[in-house]
């Protein structure tokens, strides 16, 4: 957010997105870790975190960005950079197929590639 080193790690659940545990460090970490505490006391789940609004912009926009990166690994990503670039190529190839009016779908489209 500020760019200061620090970083925040949500610790869930991979069966159902339960926050069960936050690791922060930073100068704003005693701050911010009251959030982390009650998400896990409370059974917060990552998906609970992304559609909280949080006041922008502020440190706590962290648990929200946390929660997203979170949520890629949920979904069997195993490295975002991966996921991000196949995410890239996904919606090229759709984009493509659209702008040619193709009546292929994104997986008839890359199973004939």
């Amino acid at each position: 957010v500020s760019g200061e080193p620090g970083f925040l790690k949500l610790i869930f659940d991979k069966t159902d997105g339960k926050v069960l545990g936050v690791h922060i460090c930073g100068a704003q970490a005693s701050e911010l870790i009251n959030f982390g505490a009650d998400a896990v006391n409370n059974g917060t789940t990552i998906f609970d975190i992304l559609q909280f609004v949080f006041p922008a912009v502020t440190f706590h926009t962290l648990y929200g960005w946390a929660a997203a990166e979170a949520k890629i690994k949920f979904s069997g990503v195993k490295s975002l950079s991966g996921g991000a670039g196949w995410s890239r190529l996904r919606r090229t190839i759709i984009r493509h197929l659209e702008r040619s009016d193709s009546e292929l779908t994104f997986e008839e489209a890359v199973c004939q590639a």
